[in-house]
Parts: structure tokens; sequence; C-alpha cells
């Protein structure tokens, strides 16, 4: 690797090669997933939102903001969230 010259990226870009390959570790996964997260508070808008990521192919694990309402309203939203997506999405929370 051409060192001082320029950030491993730019090396990789040159030679045409990912920069894991650069500094000996290879590729361990050729995608790496990503939650979407729903923070609308609106449960018929979080799961128009999950419904298009989830027809444009971009995310089907999405993480949901929870905790400013009750509980009982909280379980409510994820469970309607879950059952509205079923197994075509992982549902996750984030309380704060």
């Amino acid at each position: 690797m051409n060192r001082g010259n320029g950030s491993p990226r730019r090396e990789g870009q040159r030679l045409g090669v990912p920069v894991s390959d650069l500094i000996g570790g290879g590729r361990v996964r050729e995608r790496f997933p990503v939650a979407w997260t729903l923070a609308s508070g609106d449960t018929q808008r979080d799961i128009d939102e999950a419904e298009q990521m989830l027809a444009a192919r971009r995310h089907n694990i999405f993480k949901l903001k929870i905790g400013k309402r009750t509980v009982r309203d909280d379980v409510q939203h994820v469970a309607a969230i879950k059952q509205a997506l079923g197994d075509r999405a992982s549902v996750r929370v984030d309380v704060n």
C-alpha cells in the first residue's frame, strides 16, 4: 500500500480492491443489515412507511421509538405494526 499518499479507501479504489483486502481481513460479508427507524408515533403512518421500505426492498428491519406514551399504548402500537408486517420484517424497539 502506498502509505502517506492517501487514504486506504483511495488506494483501494486505485487498485480496484476493497479496503478489507488491503489490510488482510478479506470480506466477512457482502451485506450489512441496517434498521430503519419508524418514529412518527402514528401507527398507520409507521405501517405505511414500513410497507414502502419493504416494497422498495430497501429495509426489512425496523426500529420503533417508544416511551413517550403509556406502556399500554406503546405495546398496542408495536403489536399493530408487527401484526401488519408479519414475517416479512423484524421489529425492534428503542425506549426513550
